[in-house]
């Protein structure tokens, strides 16, 4: 069975410790053979003297390190002449054919973009190309973007309704989740058997991976391994989609530093957390009470 990713920095037992298998009330379908299976939801142990949540902070505060440990060694493997010499930010050969076509190849194309420019207006273009970027792992590109006083952190959260986001940050936040999700599959060695565990991996899958919806191209990052592994038959390939996930949350908080934001994954984590997992009636008032009272 597979191990955890970077389970020698991150404490993913300590995460165990404090989730609890509570059975769904009503069994979940499953299609391949169609048959009804018992399934489970996870659970925080919330309790009067907050145990839970100090636990969740000591792993968040650990893979907030590690993340950042990571951005800081692959930001030191690259001089800022190297970086000063860029021009082109990716070839059409290495996109997508709706990427093809664009004008934001050459840095010149970013100017609407500067950080001092008064004519700045968004365009959905600047936020795809960041995130192919992202997706590529073209680390140097995205660097020269912020090096040039290109205003990235305006990509970051852009909607176009209340309940709905596509902008750059949905990298981020994407792998986060996945990247927390699986690594709790791993760390309860259920991988053979996800739709036996709970209702919402099936559900999760469907929504967050195979499903590709209002421009989310991120989601090519992940979408064909669960296409071949549908019940993770490949683990090996596993572990490359992790380290994947990882490189790329890394890459993403190097990116942000450039720019003179730091990207707090405590806080992300801890988000990410109760929004996926917990629910009311096991004390979700109190958890985000204790979030905005720790993050004000």
């Amino acid at each position: 069975m597979s191990t955890c990713h970077q389970s020698h920095n991150i404490p993913w037992n300590s995460l165990l410790e404090v989730l609890r298998k509570e059975p769904t009330t009503e069994p979940f379908a499953a299609s391949e053979p169609y048959i009804a299976v018992a399934t489970f939801d996870l659970r925080f142990k919330m309790d009067e003297n907050d145990h839970t949540f100090k636990k969740l902070k000591h792993f968040a505060s650990k893979l907030d390190s590690t993340v950042k440990e990571f951005s800081n060694t692959e930001r030191g493997k690259y001089k800022d002449e190297e970086i000063s010499t860029i021009i082109k930010l990716y070839e059409k050969e290495d996109c997508n054919e709706w990427l093809k076509e664009g004008s934001l190849q050459d840095i010149s194309d970013w100017s609407d973009l500067k950080e001092d420019s008064s004519a700045y207006y968004y365009k959905d273009d600047f936020v795809e190309v960041v995130k192919e970027l992202f997706i590529q792992e073209k680390f140097k590109s995205l660097l020269c973007l912020a090096k040039n006083h290109i205003a990235l952190e305006r990509l970051e959260f852009v909607t176009y309704s209340n309940f709905f986001h596509y902008g750059v940050g949905r990298i981020k936040e994407d792998c986060l989740t996945l990247y927390i999700h699986l690594n709790l599959l791993l760390a309860y060695g259920t991988l053979q058997k996800p739709l036996e565990w709970y209702g919402q991996w099936k559900q999760f899958l469907q929504r967050e991976i195979l499903t590709q919806y209002d421009g989310n191209s991120q989601s090519r990052m992940y979408k064909e391994y669960f296409l071949k592994n549908p019940n993770f038959e490949d683990l090996e390939g596993l572990q490359a989609l992790l380290k994947k996930l990882f490189r790329v949350m890394y890459l993403y908080d190097a990116v942000m530093k450039e720019r003179g934001i730091q990207v707090n994954w405590q806080k992300e984590v801890l988000n990410c957390l109760g929004y996926f997992l917990d629910r009311t009636k096991t004390g979700g008032h109190r958890w985000w009470e204790l979030m905005e009272k720790e993050f004000q």
